[in-house]
This record gives structure tokens, C-alpha cells and sequence, in this order.
């Protein structure tokens, strides 16, 4: 028997790989600093395409953001991963600055996104080209077009495209707080509500009525190269604020030929065309095949890398089965598509730390995802996503560059829905490994920590 109260919590030793946004909310952190996305991501203009009073911390509001769209150790790169079934802890290898050294811990928490891994495109000869810094013609080469929408959570903000805060709306948010809160919630909740679009029986409606044509000018030679036949959300749907106006623009064209390979002065097509430029800009997108960077080795020694090489499957998606006390913050089937992911960081933290309580008071030694878990949760899940948009017949890195894959970065539901489903932790689905044969050891002298305060109020039950 331990001599100590009920769920008395015994200190275990956390580490969160990344310090951008997820793990804030919780660390080794690869980059000199902080910012994950927003710091590998540092182009001219370069914005978020969420409206940046939903973008923040849903605990810390900023008022002072000026338009709609606007213990860490830092430089250490974990090179390996392993779980030790015996002491219930992960051991680490890490590098930093040349030198290798160790470290351990009982939870390992994965926050190191998803977007920060750029992908060049395969093109023969693009190494070769020859940049200059300016340019008078923009040419815009596409392999497939997109759905470009109004602006996410443009009902709290009317007709106007792009939103700038005065300096009296500004000093507002910075002194009323409750209305701040308000307009926050007036664009969150329209970003909720779009998910009804989402299904594929309402995009046919809302695809057939769609505004891209009128934003073209009128201009259907444009319109039939620049609109998709496919469902809106079959690829990421995108705000895009002036991306069509500018077509309109005599300084600008579009190619959609494909292309053939690049010179040192010039991207040729296949039908033979140089487009001659001074400046070539990749925007390609990243590596979202969820493979960690380095080895995370499970009970069973199988290497994460290797278990996701062709597929991507987790638990909601925050484990996976047999990673021992291992969490993921943007796991597969994140809620990515829809909703503030700010506050979706938020709901999973929540989650996380739910677990990290009940290791800490029950006196577990390790919990483990169970596969036949994973393996429902995955199923049902998909049989959800054939309703949705996201499924549709379109190449996107939803579902890892095919057009008939798997939707992996995508959650199957709404924000909301997801909300509830990580509000509360399953146990059901893990398997319990104690540190004790008997796993009722947490009870210990079966008096809890209240009883031993002097003064306390041993009747505070009849005060709720």
C-alpha cells in the first residue's frame, strides 16, 4: 500500500518535438525560433488565409491585429525515438549544434506540423534557371485549377474583400473586451457554418451558382480554364483575395499547358512554347505524407516511418496503435478542412492533458492505442467522407497527390464535431499498462489530499 492520498500525481517528464502554435499550447524545437509554419514560411506578403481574429489562441484573443488576414529548446533535431517497454519511457537521441547526446521521457508528444517541409517540384532542369529580381509580366502556370471562394468568414465583415482595422475599431477591441469576443464569434461562427456546403448533395447547388465567372470579368475563356469540374473542397478551397481580378489585368496570363522542363532562362511547355522569365516561383506545396523525420521506434520495433510509408492511419487523430504514450498534434484526418484550427489545437491539448492526468493519478506506467480501434475508427470514418466534398474526383494532397486515395489530412465531420468527439478520453480504446500488479495502487490510503490541509472544509460538497 502507498501511504499518500487518492490520485496523488506522481511528476512525469513531457516532451513536445516543435514550438509553433501546437506545442505552445502544451520541448524541442528544430529551428533556431519559434513559429513553425509561420516561420519556415517567410515569403513577400505572405498571409494566412484565416481570418486573424479566429487565427490566435482561443485563451488570448489580440486586439490589436491591424487587418482581417493578418522551456523551449530551440535548434535541437530529435534523430531517434524508442520506447523502453521495461522503465515505461521513451528514449531519446538528439542533435545540436554537431553534438549528440541523450534524453528520456514518459510521454512523447509529436507538434511538429505539417506544412514545413517544402516540395520542390520534379522538373528536369529547374535547378538551372537564372533569376532576376524584376519583372513587368506575370504568367501563371497551373497543372489544375481550383475553387476560388469568398473569404473565409467574410459574413462578419460584409462586401468588402479585404478588411483593414481602423484605429478606433482597434482601440474598441483593445478596451471592450466582451465585443471583441463578439465579432470573434460572429466569424467563427460563419466559419462553422460553412461546413454545410461540405457535403456533396449541397456543393451541387453551390457550384452551380458560384461567382467565379463574374470576378473573371466575363471573360469565358478564362472562366472554362480557371473553373474545376469537380466538387468545391475536393482540393483545398482558397480565399484567393484578387487572384482572379488580376487575370483581367493586361499584365497577366495564364499557361495550362503542361510543362516540359526549365532552361536556364525559361520554362517550356509541351507544346513546345519558352516562356521566358526573370523570376520563377514554386508553389508546389510540402511533404504531407505524415512520415516523422526521424525513427520512432514502438513495442513491437517497428519504425512509425516505416508503418506510414504507403498509408497514413491514426486515431483522431492523436495516436496511434502500439506508440506507447505517444500523442499528435495534426495527425491523419486533422480538422484541417474546416473550422479554426487555432481552436482545434486548443480541443486537442485539452485531450492530451487529459491523459497526461490520468498517467500521472491512476499510477500507469504506459498507455497503448489499440489496432482494432484505429482499424474502426478509420472505417467509419471513411464510409462519412464519401458524402463529403473532400472525396471528390480531383488530384489533391488531401489524399497524398491521387485522385482516388484515401483523405488523410482532412478530419471526416465538422469542427464541432470534432470538438465532442476529443472532448472526453476513451480508455476504452487503449490498452492500460500499471506500474503495480494491482491497478487500484493510485487509491493509497483511500483519504484524498483534502483531508490532510488544516482548516480545510471537509463538508465543501454541500456548498455545490
Amino acid at each position: 500500500m502507498q501511504d499518500q492520498p487518492l490520485r496523488h500525481p506522481r511528476k512525469l517528464r513531457v516532451v513536445t518535438i516543435g514550438a509553433a502554435i501546437s506545442a505552445m499550447n502544451m520541448a524541442y524545437e528544430i529551428h533556431a525560433e519559434l513559429g513553425g509554419t509561420r516561420l519556415v514560411n517567410t515569403y513577400p506578403a505572405v498571409a494566412c488565409d484565416v481570418s486573424a481574429h479566429i487565427y490566435t489562441f482561443p485563451f488570448e484573443p489580440n486586439p490589436g491585429w491591424s487587418a482581417f488576414y493578418a522551456d523551449v529548446k530551440t535548434s535541437y533535431n530529435i534523430v531517434h525515438a524508442e520506447f523502453d517497454e521495461m522503465k515505461g519511457i521513451w528514449n531519446l537521441k538528439l542533435e545540436h549544434k554537431g553534438e549528440v547526446f541523450d534524453d528520456w521521457c514518459n510521454i512523447l508528444v509529436s507538434a511538429t506540423g505539417f506544412l514545413s517541409h517544402w516540395k520542390w517540384p520534379e522538373i528536369p532542369g529547374l535547378q538551372d534557371f537564372e533569376d532576376l529580381k524584376t519583372a513587368k509580366q506575370v504568367t501563371n502556370l497551373i497543372r489544375n485549377p481550383t475553387w476560388i471562394t469568398p473569404s473565409l468568414g467574410s459574413a462578419a465583415i460584409g462586401d468588402k474583400v479585404s478588411k483593414t482595422y481602423s484605429e478606433e475599431e482597434e482601440r474598441v477591441f483593445r478596451e471592450d473586451s466582451k465585443k471583441l469576443n463578439q465579432y470573434r464569434g460572429e466569424i467563427q461562427h460563419a466559419s462553422n457554418k460553412a461546413f454545410a456546403i461540405v457535403s456533396k448533395q449541397s456543393l451541387s447547388s453551390f457550384t452551380t451558382n458560384h461567382p467565379m465567372f463574374d470576378r473573371l470579368g466575363g471573360n469565358e475563356e478564362l472562366a472554362t480554364k480557371l473553373t474545376p469540374n469537380w466538387e468545391v473542397g475536393c482540393r483545398r478551397a482558397t480565399p484567393g483575395l484578387g487572384y482572379l481580378e488580376a487575370f483581367t489585368q493586361p499584365t497577366v496570363s495564364l499557361v495550362t499547358d503542361p510543362i516540359s522542363h526549365i532552361s536556364t532562362t525559361s520554362i517550356v511547355t509541351k507544346d513546345g512554347t519558352h516562356h521566358t522569365f526573370d523570376v520563377v516561383v514554386c508553389a508546389t506545396g510540402f511533404d504531407v505524407s505524415h512520415r516523422p523525420p526521424c525513427p520512432i521506434i514502438d513495442l513491437d520495433k517497428t519504425n512509425l516511418r516505416d508503418y506510414w510509408r504507403e498509408e497514413s492511419l491514426a486515431y483522431i487523430p492523436l495516436a496511434c496503435p502500439l506508440m506507447p504514450s505517444y500523442f499528435m498534434f495534426s495527425g491523419p484526418n486533422r480538422p484541417t478542412g474546416h473550422g479554426s484550427l487555432m481552436a482545434a489545437l486548443s480541443w486537442m491539448a485539452q485531450y492530451i492533458g487529459q491523459w497526461v492526468t490520468k498517467i500521472s493519478t491512476e499510477d500507469i506506467k504506459f498507455v497503448s492505442h489499440l489496432p482494432k480501434a484505429t482499424e474502426e475508427f478509420n472505417t467509419y470514418g471513411d464510409e462519412v467522407m464519401e458524402r463529403l466534398g473532400w472525396s471528390g474526383g480531383c488530384r489533391s494532397w488531401y489524399k497524398s497527390n491521387r485522385v482516388d486515395g484515401r483523405v488523410t489530412a482532412v478530419w471526416q465531420g465538422s469542427a464541432l464535431g470534432f470538438r465532442e468527439v476529443v472532448e472526453r478520453i476513451r480508455p476504452e480504446d487503449f490498452s492500460l499498462v500499471y506500474r503495480s500488479r494491482n491497478r487500484l495502487r493510485w487509491m493509497g490510503g483511500r483519504r484524498t489530499g483534502i483531508e490532510r490541509r488544516a482548516g480545510a472544509d471537509l463538508a465543501f460538497y454541500l456548498n455545490k
